[in-house]
């Protein structure tokens, strides 16, 4: 039931570094034992790549821990990931020696579970730069393909030159860039002091290492749009002792994507764009201690304006230290975001059909992901916009997920379709971008 499973525990090693050692394996199937992680992954994760006894029957490349930790006791930590969906899970820690020498490894304190940080990326971009038309896309898709794990928010400049989005809506870019200090784009930052630096150099590793860390806030965020009025609550409550800390908690309206306008770079969709940021930039400010369990709420309300498609809009808010810039936590209200939409389906006995598209946007392939067992022989349609029938999929007796291949259709907006018991027709929209 483990959406954003992870493991962590305690570990010593006594061993002669290259020789002896010990690797964290799993099975699911009770006959082949595979590695979690690699030497590259995880905090604190393996730190030998060549041990010679070859723990776990390794045979090529032995990976694990090995050497000498003299301050005792190291906490280790890594994502389960590949192992969402399994039936059937075993672990083991295989431990390896060919010296004679006393020696081993010792763990205590293992914990399995649910992932809890929400990683924020932050991204000035300007839609007439060349230079944000090349990165921009690389960067988007950690991003999609990272939907239980990260949410962002992109600020349109206005420098190099003019950009219709920052017309629109100037005041937070220009603030959020003057509070970073940002002068230049593509520029992204990641959780405010985790990574801060030009859109390039940041990869799928930056952001595995924060998302195996513990958030020292929980925030809870809920919204509604009525007669063009936004209302957000948002509620922050502390997991940590924090003394005397300035933090604000930062509510921002966005417009999901935006694929009704060309750049002057030639960029032709645009994610996450900022709209307003309230009550201001500036968010609402406490300066206080907490303790585990302090908790307070804000409401916001604005008047919406200035959005290509109001059906894209939605609410990201983060809690951040104003003296390191570190972000705490981060949460949306998007129910359309693997986020929301994968913790649903993980959900027993819904009667009524839903499923997911993921990532999305894509490139070569897309994934369905239905919320129950399909029960009776059904049919996936794709369309365009314009109701043009692009192909349709045989849903077999007894599917759970299945998978799209999309490398020849053209970019663009679709509606995938899939009709439940009772003839519901349930609906979800698919951006093609290679």
């Amino acid at each position: 039931s483990l959406s954003k499973p992870m493991i962590i525990f305690k570990l010593i090693t006594q061993t002669p570094i290259g020789i002896d050692g010990a690797v964290l394996q799993y099975t699911t199937n009770d006959t082949v034992w595979t590695n979690v992680g690699t030497i590259s992954d995880g905090i604190k994760w393996y730190n030998d790549g060549g041990i010679v006894a070859g723990p776990g029957n390794q045979t090529i490349n032995p990976q694990g821990w090995a050497g000498s930790i003299d301050s005792g006791w190291v906490e280790v930590r890594n994502e389960l990931d590949v192992l969402v969906g399994a039936p059937y899970v075993r672990l083991r820690l295989a431990f390896a020696s060919i010296t004679a020498s006393s020696e081993g490894i010792a763990f205590d304190d293992i914990w399995i579970g649910e992932r809890t940080r929400t990683v924020l990326v932050e991204h000035f971009t300007n839609s007439g730069d060349l230079n944000c038309a090349s990165q921009n896309p690389a960067l988007n898709a950690i991003i999609n393909n990272n939907p239980l794990d990260v949410i962002d928010v992109q600020y349109h400049t206005n420098f190099p030159g003019d950009d219709p989005m920052n017309i629109d809506n100037p005041a937070g870019p220009s603030a959020r860039a003057l509070y970073y200090g940002v002068s230049s784009v593509p520029f992204t930052i990641m959780d405010g002091d985790q990574f801060k630096d030009a859109t390039f150099l940041f990869d799928q590793k930056t952001l595995d290492f924060r998302k195996l860390q513990d958030p020292q806030f929980d925030l809870d965020l809920s919204s509604n749009i009525s007669g063009g009025v936004l209302k957000v609550t948002a509620k922050i409550t502390a997991k940590d002792t924090l003394m005397n800390k300035d933090v604000s908690l930062h509510i921002v309206a966005i417009e999901k994507l935006i694929s009704s306008i060309t750049g002057v770079n030639g960029e032709v969709l645009f994610e996450s764009v900022m709209k307003n940021m309230l009550p201001t930039p500036a968010g609402t400010n406490f300066v206080q201690d907490w303790v585990p369990g302090d908790s307070a709420t804000v409401v916001q309300s604005w008047t919406m304006e200035n959005y290509f498609d109001i059906n894209e809009a939605a609410v990201v808010a983060f809690i951040q230290n104003n003296n390191t810039k570190e972000v705490y936590q981060a949460a949306t209200n998007d129910s359309s975001t693997i986020t929301t939409a994968i913790d649903k389906l993980l959900f027993a006995g819904e009667s009524v059909l839903d499923f997911v598209v993921y990532p999305n946007p894509t490139e070569d392939r897309a994934n369905v992901a239905f919320n129950m067992i399909i029960t009776e022989e059904s049919q996936l349609k794709i369309h365009s916009l314009i109701g043009t029938l692009i192909d349709s999929f045989e849903i077999p007796k007894g599917t759970h997920a299945l998978t799209l291949p999309t490398a020849t259709y053209p970019n663009g907006i679709y509606l995938v379709s899939v009709r439940g018991k009772g003839g519901l027709l349930v609906t979800k929209r698919m951006v093609i971008h290679h």
